[in-house]
């Protein structure tokens, strides 16, 4: 009879290395699955948490235009100049609420406009002028509305005879690089000249005009105004 072969007692105590092996990569898979799971957790947290805000946001740009358009309303439902007065300071009170609850907001933007506009309509030049300031920071990326603020500054300074600050808002105009509203920033320019009595640099400012805009609306009115000045400079 054949005799058990006997297996040393050093052998029985070393692991088999398949057993070690799955071991490790079971641990190793479970390990995976848990960073994967920890990972899945915060993008559903993130995920929601961009919806909250997202949510608020649209609740708070909802609410906002509600009041926006609320102080529309008291301002285009007046007729006369009295009116409007006494709108305006209904107006004003919508408006100074969406600027004072919800900035960043298109809102927001919109009724730092409507707010602008309405106080140069009711001559309130020097509020105007705030508020135009500031729609030219809040804007400062969309240079077609920047020269329109630009615009409205010099027409703002134009009313209260400041001549000088008119001159700068309207050479900024002149500087942007689209090429709309020059021609009428030019046309200013003349205006502004021959109210300080400088013919010379009126007729430069219309002939400008006349040469480089010929599409603007105000070229025929430079060319009556530019043959009123050499006409008058002849006699």
């Amino acid at each position: 009879m054949a005799k058990k072969k006997r297996i040393p007692r050093k052998k029985l105590k070393e692991p088999d290395e398949f057993l070690t092996f799955s071991a490790k990569a079971i641990q190793l898979v479970l390990e995976q699955r848990l960073w994967a799971l920890i990972g899945l957790s915060i993008l559903v947290v993130l995920i929601l948490g961009w919806l909250i805000i997202r949510h608020f946001s649209e609740l708070a740009e909802s609410q906002a235009y509600a009041i926006l358009e609320k102080g529309r309303s008291y301002y285009t439902a007046a007729r006369s100049r009295n009116d409007r007065l006494r709108s305006y300071e209904k107006s004003t009170k919508q408006f100074e609420e969406v600027l004072k609850k919800y900035p960043g907001t298109k809102a927001y933007r919109l009724a730092l406009l409507a707010y602008a506009n309405y106080s140069y309509d009711v001559e309130m030049y020097q509020k105007a002028i705030e508020l135009y300031e500031e729609a030219v920071r809040t804007f400062s990326e969309d240079t077609a509305i920047k020269g329109l603020l630009l615009r409205d500054l010099a027409y703002c300074y134009e009313e209260l005879k400041d001549y000088k600050r008119a001159s700068e808002y309207l050479e900024k105009v002149t500087g942007l690089e689209t090429e709309f509203l020059k021609g009428e920033a030019y046309f200013h320019l003349g205006l502004i000249s021959e109210m300080q009595k400088n013919t010379e640099k009126a007729v430069e400012q219309y002939e400008k005009v006349v040469r480089d805009y010929p599409e603007t609306l105000y070229v025929e009115i430079a060319k009556d105004r530019l043959i009123r000045l050499k006409t008058g400079a002849e006699g």
